[in-house]
């Protein structure tokens, strides 16, 4: 009896810290899939992110329309941090043939004046083809504004202006 007593006096102290370890976890939310912290739904870690983002694409004279494409990523820290940190070009040529570029003002307004003059199909600035999404979120072709035959997301873009 008398070891019984030392061992349970011996266990208060480990007991303790482990408490405390578990403490010092971070608390799962319902909202937080299981790839880790950084894919937890809106949370203030993604809206630092968003706008450190923007405030970036902003600073790089990237116009008010693209820079707003950011927020059609699905709000988890690491969809934001991972996207890419310009946009491209999305050229549709009349036979359906598809080249990518990197953006500029004065090619997006010549791509946008060959598509008014018929000589392009379509014309889109692009953040990314497909969705950039989290951990349990749609797949980007399962979403509704996949486009199959661009093989496109359409909140990843707007029309060449």
């Amino acid at each position: 009896m008398n070891t019984h007593r030392n061992v349970k006096k011996n266990c208060k102290p480990l007991l303790a810290l482990l408490l405390s370890l578990f403490s010092l976890m971070p608390i799962v939310k319902a909202d937080c899939p299981p790839c880790g912290p950084g894919y937890c739904l809106d949370t203030p870690a993604y809206r630092t992110a968003l706008s450190v983002k923007k405030a970036t694409a902003s600073s790089k004279s990237f116009p008010s329309r693209l820079v707003s494409i950011y927020d059609n990523i699905d709000h988890c820290e690491l969809c934001i941090r991972t996207a890419p940190d310009g946009f491209s070009i999305m050229r549709v040529e009349l036979n359906g043939s598809i080249s990518i570029d990197e953006w500029d003002k004065s090619n997006e307004k010549l791509d946008a004046k060959a598509v008014s003059e018929g000589k392009l199909a379509e014309c889109y600035v692009i953040l990314s083809r497909h969705a950039i999404a989290g951990c349990n979120q749609t797949e980007y072709n399962q979403r509704d504004d996949y486009n199959k035959t661009l093989d496109l997301n359409k909140k990843m873009s707007v029309n060449c202006e």
